[in-house]
């Protein structure tokens, strides 16, 4: 993790020349059987804290008010409008010391059989 390798280029996403260009804004994530896409809609850096990694909601209204958080904190408005049925995806890598993290999330797009 400490050479970069690891979600290294998610801190890349903090730079205006990379959340400007709209080629950065899909990504996929691939399993055995299926290919998922997810389009970004939220990319920041923050204090260590676990609340941007939550998965677990009561209802509805207490996953939207969530995704509405998280949407907020974005060093851009992506244009991605979210719902109480979005599914997504969270990368975090350390920012340059270990008391930040940058997060990227994506909204899942599309799965595509292999």
């Amino acid at each position: 993790m400490k050479d970069g390798s690891m979600f290294g280029t998610v801190k890349k996403a903090l730079n205006k020349e990379w959340y400007n260009n709209e080629a950065n804004w899909n990504f996929t994530f691939e399993t055995d059987k299926e290919i998922y896409t997810y389009k970004v809609f939220s990319v920041y850096q923050i204090a260590v804290e676990t609340y941007y990694t939550k998965t677990g909601f009561e209802n509805n209204a207490s996953h939207l008010e969530w995704l509405n958080t998280i949407k907020s904190r974005s060093v851009k408005d992506f244009g991605v409008t979210l719902d109480e049925n979005s599914k997504v995806i969270t990368l975090s890598t350390c920012a340059s010391n270990s008391n930040y993290r940058v997060a990227m999330h994506g909204v899942l797009t599309n799965v595509t059989k292999k």
